[in-house]
C-alpha cells in the first residue's frame, strides 16, 4: 500500500454517499478548491452538499480538505527533506502563513518541530523493535546462567 492510499484509508470515512466528494478532494488537494467546485463535480448544490457532509460526518467540506492537506503534509515532512514552505505549496496552500497557522492549530507546534520530534520518536521505536529481543535475551541469560552476586550487606558497619 503506498503512502497516499494509507492516508486515504485513515482520513476519509467509508460513506458511499460521499465517496465522490472525497475522491474530488484527493484528486485536487494540491490546488485551490472551492465548495462550489466540489458541489458541481458531484452534482449537488453547495447548500445541499454542506448539509449532507456535515450530517454524515460532523465536519464541513473545508474541514475535510484541510485534514487531507495536513495528512499529506505530515507524510511529506516525515519522508522527504523538503522545506515546510515547499510542502505547504505542494499540498495546495497559496499562503504559507495560512499553512503554518492551520498546522499549529491542529498539532500545537510548527511543522519543523513536528518533523524533528516524529523522526526522533520513530528512530527510538525502530531501535527498540530491533533490539528488544537482544535486551530480553541478555536479561534472561544473566538471570539464569550468570553467577549471582551474594548479598553481603550485613557485613557493612552502620
Amino acid at each position: 500500500m503506498n503512502n497516499m492510499s494509507m492516508i486515504e484509508t485513515f482520513i476519509f470515512p467509508s460513506i458511499p454517499q460521499l465517496s465522490s466528494v472525497f475522491e474530488f478532494i484527493k484528486a485536487n488537494y494540491h490546488q485551490p478548491i472551492r465548495l462550489k467546485e466540489v458541489a458541481k463535480e458531484v452534482g449537488y448544490s453547495a447548500a445541499y452538499l454542506t448539509d449532507q457532509v456535515h450530517r454524515l460526518t460532523g465536519k464541513t467540506v473545508n474541514n475535510w480538505i484541510i485534514e487531507y492537506r495536513l495528512a499529506v503534509a505530515r507524510s511529506l515532512l516525515l519522508q522527504t527533506d523538503k522545506s515546510a514552505n515547499q510542502i505547504a505549496l505542494n499540498v495546495g496552500y497559496q499562503n504559507i502563513n495560512h499553512f503554518y497557522r492551520q498546522f499549529r492549530e491542529h498539532h500545537k507546534t510548527t511543522p519543523q518541530v513536528w518533523r524533528k520530534t516524529q523522526r526522533s520518536d520513530n528512530l527510538i521505536q525502530d531501535f527498540q523493535q530491533i533490539n528488544y529481543p537482544i535486551f530480553w535475551a541478555e536479561s534472561y541469560y544473566s538471570q539464569y546462567y550468570l553467577p549471582q552476586k551474594e548479598n553481603h550487606d550485613y557485613l557493612l558497619k552502620k
